[in-house]
C-alpha cells in the first residue's frame, strides 16, 4: 500500500520514478514488514519505510532521542484495523465483551501507553494509535506516539477503488520489476538516462485493463511476470 499511495499522489509514470530511485538506494527487499525499523535501530541503514506501529515500537526500544517516525502529510492515509464478532461465535457473550474493552478507554490505553505504565501493557510494546480522542490529550507527555489522527492535517485523499482493483497486478510489477532484479538495479545506479532507468513496460490505462480482466488467469500472470522480470533485467544490464 505504501507504493500505491506514491502512485496515486505523484501519478503513475512520476510515482514509478521515484519507486525506482528508492529501490537503487534500498539496502534490501525483507519478507517482514517489521524488519525494515529494526535494520535502522542497529544502524544498517539511515532510514526505511515502515507501517507506524512497527517504528513506534522501535522507537520503544531504543529511545525517542535516537530514533524518529514521520508521517508526510501530503502523501499518507490513516485508516483504522476492523474487529468484529463471526456470524454463529459459540462464545457469543464473550466475545462481544472482549470487543467492549478493545473499544472502551481502559483497553485504547494498553494502545497508546508506554510499556510499564500502570495503565498499559506489561510485558510488550504496542505503541499504536487509538481510536478514543481524549486519550491524546490527556497522555501526551506520557505517550510514545506522537501522531493524533484525529487533528493531524492532511492534503492528500487516497482511491480504495483504485488501489483494490490494482492491487494484484501493482505486485506483480513490484516484484517482477524492483524487487526481483534488485542487484541488476543498484548495480546500474546512477544511471546516465534516468527517464530510461525508471521507465515501465505498461502504462496505468494498460494495467488497469490487465487489472479487470486477464491478470485473474493464473497462466497468464505467470507469463507475464516471467516476461517483464526478463525485461527488466535487460533494461538495467543495458546500462552498465
Amino acid at each position: 500500500m505504501m507504493y500505491e499511495l506514491i502512485l496515486q499522489r505523484y501519478g503513475w509514470a512520476d510515482g514509478w520514478k521515484i519507486i525506482t530511485q528508492l529501490a537503487a538506494k534500498i539496502r534490501h527487499f525483507d519478507r517482514s514488514g517489521s524488519a525494515a525499523p529494526k535494520e535502522v535501530v542497529v544502524g544498517n541503514v539511515a532510514y526505511a519505510l515502515a507501517i507506524d506501529f512497527y517504528g513506534l515500537t522501535q522507537i520503544a526500544y531504543a529511545g525517542k532521542e535516537n530514533i524518529g517516525f514521520v508521517l508526510p502529510q501530503d502523501c499518507v492515509v490513516v485508516n483504522p484495523d476492523g474487529i468484529g464478532l463471526l456470524r454463529g461465535a459459540p462464545h457469543w457473550e464473550l466475545a462481544q465483551r472482549f470487543i467492549d474493552f478493545t473499544l472502551s478507554e481502559a483497553g485504547q490505553k494498553l494502545l497508546i501507553l508506554p510499556r510499564g505504565h500502570p495503565d498499559g501493557a506489561q510485558q510488550f510494546s504496542i505503541e499504536r494509535m487509538c481510536v478514543r480522542p481524549s486519550l491524546y490529550d490527556r497522555y501526551r507527555e506520557t505517550t510514545l506516539v506522537p501522531i493524533n489522527p484525529f487533528t493531524m492535517p492532511m492534503s492528500f485523499t487516497y482511491d480504495p477503488k483504485k488501489g483494490s482493483a490494482r492491487w494484484a497486478i501493482l505486485n506483480g510489477l513490484l516484484g517482477s520489476l524492483i524487487i526481483d532484479v534488485h542487484p541488476e538495479l543498484v548495480a546500474s545506479w546512477p544511471p546516465a538516462d534516468l527517464d530510461k532507468f525508471c521507465a515501465m513496460p505498461v502504462t496505468e490505462a494498460e494495467a488497469m485493463a490487465l487489472a479487470a480482466g486477464k491478470w485473474r488467469e493464473p497462466l497468464f500472470r505467470a507469463r507475464q511476470t516471467i516476461e517483464w522480470q526478463r525485461w527488466a533485467e535487460k533494461k538495467f544490464r543495458g546500462m552498465r
